[in-house]
């Protein structure tokens, strides 16, 4: 039986669903493996894999932690992660939109917090990391409810962080809007 297939190009960020039971494997080809030569990995690249999955982990876990506190208009906490995390350079690109600055950005989303009656939550969230290079992309899927009123909305934010003097540090942001998706309530 083959996965069911995405039903929108957005649907590969979210996690996997399977109704496949999992099943263990005789002890016997289980000790085979994990005991043949040819499947242990050097200690060295096992450090490093371990290394890129530390970073991969807290580059998604710090991303979701500023779209949580821009959600819910914490702004001291939004000032405490730039300090920490922003690049001084930053800028950040809302469909045509083109924002110059930390600043500008955080004015801009204080105000659609604040005036709009929408509900956003992270549904996922999946790192790139290249540590080689210094970069890595960090891509958050969001579900936007209620604006325009009844209507979903799938948007993607694409953050950018770059290694700098052994710290990373949060470049660019470029939001994406999906397509509305009609909500129907009961009763109506």
């Amino acid at each position: 039986m083959s996965p069911p297939r995405p039903s929108s190009s957005l649907d590969i960020l979210l996690p996997e669903r399977t109704n496949y039971a999992l099943q263990t494997a005789p002890a016997s080809i289980v000790s085979h493996f994990i005991t043949s030569p040819s499947c242990s990995p050097a200690s060295s690249s096992t450090s490093e894999a371990k290394q890129k999955d530390t970073i991969k982990q807290e580059l998604e876990r710090i991303s979701s932690a500023f779209e949580n506190v821009i959600k819910n208009g914490q702004w001291v906490a939004l000032k405490h992660l730039r300090a920490r995390y922003i690049s001084p350079p930053f800028h950040a690109r809302f469909d045509n939109a083109l924002i110059s600055s930390w600043t500008d950005y955080v004015t801009l989303v204080s105000v659609w917090t604040g005036n709009n009656p929408w509900q956003k939550s992270v549904l996922s969230t999946e790192a790139d990391v290249d540590e080689e290079n210094g970069q890595a992309t960090v891509y958050i899927l969001m579900k936007v409810t209620g604006w325009p009123t009844k209507f979903d909305r799938m948007v993607v934010s694409v953050l950018k962080w770059k290694k700098l003097r052994r710290r990373w540090v949060y470049c660019e942001n470029t939001t994406m809007r999906g397509v509305d998706t009609f909500r129907t309530e009961a009763g109506v």
